[in-house]
C-alpha cells in the first residue's frame, strides 16, 4: 500500500530500529508504529490520533520519504472527503 521501495525500506528500517532500541517492549512498539501508519493509509480507518502518533515517530526518526508520502496521502484523502459521495443531479 506504499507507493515505492524507498518508503517501504524506510518504514522497515524504522520498525527494526524501534525493535532494537527497546529490549522488553520493542516488538510491541514497532507493531504500534506500523499499525498507526496502516490506519492512516486506509481511508476507512484514518483518524487524527493515529496520524499524530505516526507523524511523531516519522519526524523523530527523520523518515523523509515516509513523511512526503504521508503528507501527499493526507492531502489526497482530504480531497476525497470533500467531494459528495452521491450526485443528486
Amino acid at each position: 500500500m506504499v507507493p515505492d521501495q524507498a518508503v517501504a525500506a524506510e518504514i522497515n528500517a524504522a520498525a527494526h530500529l524501534i525493535r532494537q532500541c527497546h529490549a522488553t517492549s520493542g516488538a510491541y512498539l514497532a507493531n504500534c508504529f506500523v499499525r498507526h501508519l496502516g490506519n492512516c493509509i486506509v481511508p476507512a480507518a484514518c483518524n487524527m490520533d493515529d496520524l499524530g502518533a505516526a507523524m511523531e515517530v516519522i519526524d523523530a526518526l527523520d523518515l523523509r520519504h515516509t513523511r512526503r508520502f504521508m503528507l501527499d496521502h493526507c492531502i489526497m484523502l482530504a480531497g476525497a472527503f470533500t467531494r459528495p459521495l452521491l450526485s443528486l443531479t
